[in-house]
């Protein structure tokens, strides 16, 4: 019988060297073979970060036509909400969306968390790029829409499938949620969030005021510092919320 070679034992010891380097230095293991397709409509509202692909640019030199084209691959989508920690690396995070109205439709990209230094959607439409800028570390004045958060606005025909590619930089925490919705379904997202954020104002406010009154009737030190610390507190939330942005729309 012919007898088998077996490999030598330094050569699985380098495999499993290579194999650990590879995880511990954060090289991807795998890419995505096509871009995440998205069909959205005039009531869809889609929460897409997790399921974006996304491509660290350590260098910040990649180019935005590079980047929408299915030829430059991006790792595969983490699957969960997207938060690096503290990381100043620019991440790009890409996806397309069809439009599965038989009207045109206005879509709405919504980026969550305020604390982003620098959010800039790119995309194609006739053959020109467009790149929409904003983020922490611009005025408010120079957001596309002024909102409390980074919000876009494109149009989509009939039918349409376009491919979007966010880039994302951040000197703080590296965090990204990414609301894709509809013209219906932002309208109505944003109504019950508004109504949400002056529920909880009303009713800190309503408590700070019991406390300021009962300050000036019974003169406890005690109740001055509830009322401080319910404005400190009122305050950072508006914050993290950006509603205190429009407040000083040329502040950064």
């Amino acid at each position: 019988m012919k007898a088998h070679r077996v490999a030598p034992r330094w050569a699985a010891h380098l495999v499993w060297i290579a194999l650990s380097l590879t995880s511990a230095w954060g090289w991807p293991m795998s890419v995505s073979a096509e871009i995440p397709t998205f069909r959205i409509a005039r009531t869809t509202s889609l929460s897409v970060a997790d399921q974006a692909e996304v491509l660290a640019d350590p260098d910040d030199r990649a180019d935005p036509r590079a980047m929408l084209s299915p030829e430059t691959r991006f790792d595969s989508p983490l699957g969960v909400h997207p938060n690096f920690g503290i990381d100043p690396t620019p991440r790009w995070y890409r996806f397309a969306l069809t439009n599965d109205c038989e009207t045109v439709a206005q879509i709405y990209f919504d980026v969550g968390y305020t604390g982003l230094d620098r959010v800039v959607l790119h995309y194609v439409e006739d053959g020109e790029l467009i790149s929409e800028v904003t983020g922490n570390a611009l005025p408010f004045t120079a957001r596309p829409i002024r909102f409390p958060t980074f919000l876009f606005r494109v149009t989509l025909e009939p039918g349409e499938t376009r491919v979007f590619a966010f880039e994302i930089q951040s000197s703080s925490v590296h965090s990204v949620s990414i609301a894709v919705s509809g013209q219906d379904a932002f309208i109505d997202k944003s109504r019950r969030e508004f109504l949400g954020k002056g529920a909880f104002f009303g009713m800190l406010f309503l408590l700070t005021m019991r406390r300021a009154i009962a300050f000036f009737t019974r003169r406890r030190r005690e109740e001055l510092w509830y009322v401080l610390q319910s404005v400190a507190a009122g305050l950072y939330v508006s914050s993290l919320m950006g509603s205190l942005y429009g407040r000083w729309p040329e502040a950064v």
